[in-house]
């Protein structure tokens, strides 16, 4: 191959590679907001950014859902007829300079105006969303720990809901902070 088609080649070649490199970075910086229409939105809470990696009721039978029920305060541990356990898998990241302490203040609301918070669970769980202060940089769950290599990767807020609010959809999420700096976003139940 002459020296010329070749060097034509290989200046078509590198820039095809640099706009496929620039192309892809652009989907990596996730879009902020306070509001989001469904879940794996990026919502920007103060200094926080939250995404719900998953909503969905959680099955005791269930191996795997086992796994997240365990250790629930004795006192809730049991669903009274017409309740079931439902679970929201969040991803906090802190892509501040400094340390900053995650929400502790959490709801799911109904198209009926009924709000629900998640119940308490163990530390011993490792999979349960407990706020703390997040390290700059950081994120929770920690990269490497059971529930950030688990299948769903995140950590879990659970709730005891009324099986008919699953008919009262669509049911929000709603992220408040301790400066009161809320977001929300709509579930996919």
């Amino acid at each position: 191959m002459p020296r010329r088609v070749y060097l034509r080649r290989l200046t078509a070649t590198l820039f095809a590679l640099a706009a496929v490199l620039a192309l892809a970075a652009c989907g990596n910086k996730p879009e902020l907001q306070t509001e989001g229409d469904t879940e794996g939105t990026y919502l920007n809470v103060g200094p926080l950014t939250y995404q719900v990696q998953i909503s969905r009721q959680l099955n005791p039978r269930d191996t795997e859902d086992q796994t997240y029920l365990q250790d629930i305060v004795p006192s809730q541990a049991r669903l009274d007829t017409g309740q079931t356990w439902f679970g929201v898998f969040l991803l906090t990241l802190n892509e501040s300079d400094q340390n900053q302490f995650a929400a502790s203040n959490f709801a799911i609301e109904d198209t009926q105006d009924h709000i629900y918070r998640p119940i308490p669970q163990s530390p011993r769980n490792p999979f349960t969303y407990h706020p703390r202060i997040i390290p700059a940089g950081a994120r929770m769950p920690k990269v490497d720990s059971v529930a950030s290599e688990g299948v769903i990767g995140g950590s879990l807020l659970l709730f005891k809901l009324p099986t008919t609010t699953l008919d009262n959809r669509p049911l929000e999420f709603v992220v408040t902070d301790q400066r009161h700096h809320m977001g929300r976003v709509k579930l996919d139940v």
